[in-house]
């Protein structure tokens, strides 16, 4: 695993579970307020020049509703274990 700074686009969102609306309002409202936590990486696997996202679907959708270009993000490998 690694850290690594992801612009945004190259993120890919694929619905595994349901997306709350209030959880992503009160997550943009927390990052208005006082900007996005650099401790809560979105967790992706490397895909070609993609990343899927594997945790973090609520603050993807509140960061790219908010325009949020870039991202500190969790990558793995897909031999990972979460």
């Amino acid at each position: 695993m690694e850290y690594k700074i992801i612009k945004v686009s190259d993120l890919v969102y694929k619905p595994i579970r349901d997306i709350r609306p209030y959880v992503v309002e009160r997550l943009k409202n927390n990052i208005k307020e006082a900007g996005y936590n650099p401790a809560r990486l979105i967790s992706v696997i490397k895909e070609w020049t993609k990343y899927i996202i594997a945790d973090g679907s609520h603050r993807y959708n509140a960061i790219k509703s908010l325009g949020i270009t870039e991202v500190p993000c969790a990558v793995y490998d897909e031999t990972s274990n979460f």
